[in-house]
């Protein structure tokens, strides 16, 4: 018996710890307006706690933040420290694996993908994680950041990853979900991009659209618009799991961006740069024109 209520609770607490889907509910719910009423509580909970009190030297980020959704921190680490952390990233990725991304659908005609990825993981690289854990998960500097960022204070990060982006064919279509706008929730959440080389639009830029974090009328309506479209084909497809980003759900079409205002800005910056961001905004991977590779560690925490 008291296994049973143990694992009860557990599940209890993995349900309200799991971070709620983009679109949830039925044809008739969400007609009726079932999103306005999922965004006004997963917003009023983020809300209800107060910005983190911020030092002199992180106030211009957090300003920034709240204005645009994302800022760009340059210089994070001493320049011996990312001397360091580039040596060991260096050794690690040289046994990274690329995958090519093969588009599939008639309008590509068998073309394969233009870009690849590879991840970079630190359980496979001993030295590369525990310089990472040195610099970034004890960093009371990144804790400070997440916290004026998600409004609590951040206690621990999850383990990274790197992700390494690039040209494998030159011939092939550029496509995938982190390729067009999306956004990844309805209410505010934090990621960070560390820059582990120089990155502009040549090689891939992480794009984020400032402004497009705020709850505005028209995106009200786009989320009403789009919550309709996702519970119309979950309806007739209930197999399948129709929240991921490469049903298009949450993807604007030009028309849409217009009435959305969102404006590319590709955040670019050189190597041992944090890009801040919030994931409630419109976002996107940059396109690539030339050969170098687009490489940084994603960081992410728990509060």
């Amino acid at each position: 018996m008291k296994a049973k209520v143990v694992k009860s609770i557990r599940a209890l607490a993995g349900r309200l710890l799991t971070p709620p889907p983009r679109y949830a509910g039925t044809k008739v719910l969400n007609r009726l307006g079932l999103q306005f009423l999922r965004i006004a509580w997963c917003n009023a909970i983020y809300h209800l706690y107060k910005w983190p009190r911020g030092t002199s030297v992180l106030e211009p980020y957090a300003s920034a933040f709240r204005r645009d959704g994302a800022v760009i921190v340059p210089d994070f680490l001493p320049e011996e420290a990312y001397r360091e952390l580039k040596s060991a990233y260096d050794a690690a990725k040289q046994s990274a694996r690329f995958v090519s991304l093969d588009p599939a659908g008639e309008q590509y005609k068998g073309k394969p993908g233009k870009v690849g990825k590879a991840r970079v993981e630190m359980r496979d690289h001993p030295e590369l994680a525990k310089i990472v854990d040195r610099y970034f998960l004890q960093s009371a500097r990144l804790k400070a950041l997440g916290s004026i960022a998600a409004r609590r204070t951040i206690k621990r990060f999850k383990t990274p990853v790197v992700f390494i982006h690039k040209i494998v064919n030159p011939d092939g279509i550029d496509f995938g979900p982190v390729s067009s706008f999306h956004y990844d929730a309805i209410y505010p959440s934090v990621k960070m991009f560390y820059y582990l080389s120089d990155i502009d639009t040549g090689n891939g830029a992480f794009t984020y659209a400032k402004g497009s974090h705020k709850m505005t009328l028209p995106r009200l309506a786009y989320e009403y618009k789009k919550s309709n479209v996702w519970a119309s084909y979950q309806a007739i497809n209930p197999e399948l799991e129709t929240d991921e980003e490469g049903y298009g759900f949450d993807n604007p079409t030009a028309d849409e961006m217009r009435d959305l205002s969102i404006t590319p800005s590709p955040m670019v910056a050189p190597a041992n740069s944090i890009v801040l961001f919030n994931t409630m905004g419109f976002h996107k991977r940059g396109a690539f024109c030339d050969s170098r590779p687009r490489e940084m560690l994603e960081i992410s925490y728990r509060a």
